[in-house]
């Protein structure tokens, strides 16, 4: 897997809103050369490969799931490769 670009951020709760409840998700554009070689971590159940328009269908939450599908449909369309592969050098961090 390498990273092809930063999607977004979120902040939310887990339960009630305490500073030891506050979580911060980050959003990554992720691509793989061979996913066949694939492994789940044990943490997860199962995988499947699907397209945007399939995964709109399995994740209904419109303000989230569905604006994420979009922006990474858009940044896929719009970045050149030449941007996307400034990323590839498996070092995200500076």
């Amino acid at each position: 897997m390498r990273i092809e670009c930063l999607l977004g951020t979120a902040h939310f709760y887990r339960g009630t809103t305490l500073p030891e409840n506050e979580m911060v998700g980050v959003q990554f554009g992720c691509s793989v050369d061979d996913a066949t070689g694939f492994k789940m971590s044990e943490e997860h159940s199962e995988y499947r490969w699907i397209t945007a328009e399939e995964a709109k269908v399995l994740f209904t939450h419109p303000n989230f799931m569905g604006r994420l599908i979009a922006r990474a449909e858009s940044f896929r369309a719009l970045l050149p490769l030449e941007l996307r592969q400034s990323h590839w050098d498996g070092y995200f961090e500076f």
